[in-house]
C-alpha cells in the first residue's frame, strides 16, 4: 500500500512544472500562500497555466485569484505603503521582487523577505527600496469562505438536493398539518352555512 502511496505522489510531482530559482514573483507568491494558512508550492500554483519563463504580474494576479485570493495591483511609493496592505509583494527592476512584511519604529527601515527556494529576511531602507523599486505593489487577501449556513432554512435543507423541493420535503409534515386544518376549517364553515340555511 505504501509502495502505491509512493508512485502516487512521485507522479503528481512529475506532472507539475519545473520552477526556476529566478522566477521571484512566483517565488513571493508561494510566501504569501504560506503566510496567509493556504500553502501552495510555486509549482502547484502554475500547474495547468499556459506560462512560459517568468511569471508577469498580470498573470500574477490571475494565479492568486485561482489559488483563492483576492489580488491587486497597487501604484505606490514606498513611504506611501499602508501597513494594512502589508504583506505586500514590491516589484522590483530587472523582473525581481521582494516582500515587505513591515515597517520598523523608526519609519525609514523595513523587514523584507527575500523570496526564494530558501527564504529569508533582512532589513532595507526606504531609500534603498525606492531605487529598486517599479512603483507598482502586488497586494492579495484571502477570499473568504462561505461558512456553513447553521441558522435558518439552510441548515434544514440537504445541500444536495434542490432548493425548493428538499426544502419542502423536509417540511412535509407542517404543510400536512395546516392543509388538514384548513379542509377542517373549511368544513365546519359549510356545515354551520348548511345549518342556518334550514
Amino acid at each position: 500500500m505504501s509502495d502505491l502511496h509512493e508512485a502516487s505522489v512521485l507522479n503528481e510531482d512529475s506532472a507539475l512544472p519545473p520552477v526556476s530559482e529566478d522566477d521571484a514573483l512566483l517565488h513571493a507568491m508561494a510566501w504569501l500562500t504560506r503566510h496567509h494558512g493556504r500553502d501552495r508550492s510555486p509549482a502547484s500554483l502554475i500547474a495547468g497555466m499556459p506560462i512560459t519563463g517568468a511569471v508577469a504580474p498580470d498573470q500574477a494576479l490571475r494565479i492568486l485569484r485561482e489559488a483563492g485570493f483576492n489580488a491587486g495591483l497597487v501604484q505606490r511609493r514606498i513611504s506611501e505603503i499602508h501597513p494594512l496592505l502589508l504583506p505586500a509583494v514590491v516589484l522590483l527592476n530587472n523582473r525581481d521582487a521582494c516582500i515587505i512584511t513591515k515597517r520598523l519604529d523608526d519609519g525609514q527601515r523595513y523587514e523584507v523577505v527575500m523570496p526564494g527556494e530558501e527564504c529569508h529576511t533582512v532589513f532595507a531602507t526606504q531609500a534603498e527600496l525606492e531605487a529598486e523599486h517599479t512603483g507598482f505593489l502586488l497586494v492579495a487577501s484571502p477570499q473568504v469562505q462561505a461558512a456553513a449556513n447553521t441558522h435558518g432554512l439552510g441548515a434544514l435543507r440537504d445541500p444536495k438536493s434542490h432548493w425548493l423541493w428538499g426544502t419542502m420535503r423536509r417540511f412535509l409534515p407542517y404543510y400536512r398539518s395546516a392543509l388538514l386544518a384548513a379542509m377542517l376549517s373549511n368544513l365546519l364553515m359549510l356545515v354551520s352555512g348548511l345549518v342556518a340555511g334550514l
